[in-house]
C-alpha cells in the first residue's frame, strides 16, 4: 500500500489530443486532498485523463463537480464518488475540495471473490466484458463476441440479458457510443477522426448513429459538453 499526500504539481495538456493514461505505481494508493481549486497546481487539479485502475473520492468540504465520461457529478460533502476502471475524469469545477481519493487496481476488486463459484451466466458475462474491452473499436457486430467466446450466439445474448437486462449489440453499441461521447468532450479530435477511432467507416453514419444514441449531433454534443469544462 502506498499512502501518498498530494503536493503542487504541473500537468500539460495532452499532446494531439489524446487523453492521457493514468496508471498505478502499487497496487493501492491513498491520495489526501487538502484545499483544492480549479486552477491551482495540484495532482487532482489536471486536464482530463483516462483511468486504469477505480477510484474512490471522498469529499469531506468544498464544492464544484467532475467531468465523468458524458455526464456531470456534483462535488458534495460527506458523499463518494465512484469513477471506474477505464472512465475518462476531470474536476471540471472545485472551490476547497478536502478529502481523500482512494486507488486500486482490477486485482484488488475481484481478488476476494475469486474462490467462489460463479454462475455460468456470471462467468461468461465477465469474459465477454473483457473481449469487448479489447474488441469495441473494431467490431460491432455480435457475432464476433459469440466466435471470441466459443459460444453460441443465443447463449451470449441470454446470459448478458440475464446479467444486465440488455442484448450483445446493446452493449456493443452502449460501449462504442461511450468512448465516442468521452473523446467529443476531452480530446480534440475532429468528428471524423473519432469516427474511425470508434470502429465506423462512414463518419456520416457514425453522426447519424451518435445523434440516435445520445439525442444530439457530435459537433451540439462536444459544444453542450465542453460548456460544463473550465477553460485550460
Amino acid at each position: 500500500m502506498s499512502v501518498l499526500r498530494a503536493e503542487p504539481a504541473s500537468h500539460p495538456a495532452s499532446p494531439n489530443g489524446r487523453l492521457t493514461v493514468d496508471r498505478l505505481a502499487d497496487p493501492l494508493e491513498v491520495v489526501t486532498i487538502d484545499a483544492l481549486d480549479v486552477g491551482c497546481q495540484h495532482e487532482l487539479a489536471r486536464e482530463p485523463h483516462r483511468h486504469d485502475y477505480h477510484e474512490l473520492i471522498w469529499t469531506r468540504t468544498g464544492s464544484g463537480h467532475h467531468a465523468l465520461d458524458d455526464h456531470t457529478v456534483p462535488v458534495t460533502p460527506g458523499t463518494v464518488t465512484v469513477i471506474g476502471r477505464g472512465q475518462v475524469h476531470v474536476f471540471a469545477q472545485a472551490e476547497g475540495v478536502s478529502g481523500v481519493a482512494v486507488r486500486f487496481g482490477e486485482q484488488l476488486l475481484h481478488a476476494a471473490g475469486a474462490g467462489r463459484a460463479d454462475p455460468s451466466w456470471l462467468q461468461l458475462y465477465r469474459r465477454f466484458a473483457r473481449v469487448l474491452e479489447r474488441d469495441f473499436a473494431t467490431h460491432h457486430g455480435a457475432a464476433h463476441y459469440a466466435d471470441a467466446l466459443a459460444v453460441p450466439p443465443a447463449a451470449l445474448s441470454q446470459a448478458l440479458t440475464q446479467a444486465s437486462g440488455r442484448s450483445t449489440k446493446e452493449h456493443v453499441t452502449e460501449r462504442v457510443m461511450i468512448e465516442a461521447a468521452r473523446l467529443l468532450r476531452f480530446s480534440n479530435r475532429s468528428v471524423s477522426e473519432i469516427a474511425y477511432l470508434t470502429g465506423f467507416g462512414d463518419p456520416l453514419y457514425f453522426s447519424r448513429a451518435f445523434k440516435r444514441h445520445h439525442g444530439a449531433a457530435p459537433s451540439a454534443f462536444r459544444d453542450s459538453a465542453r460548456g460544463l469544462l473550465p477553460a485550460r
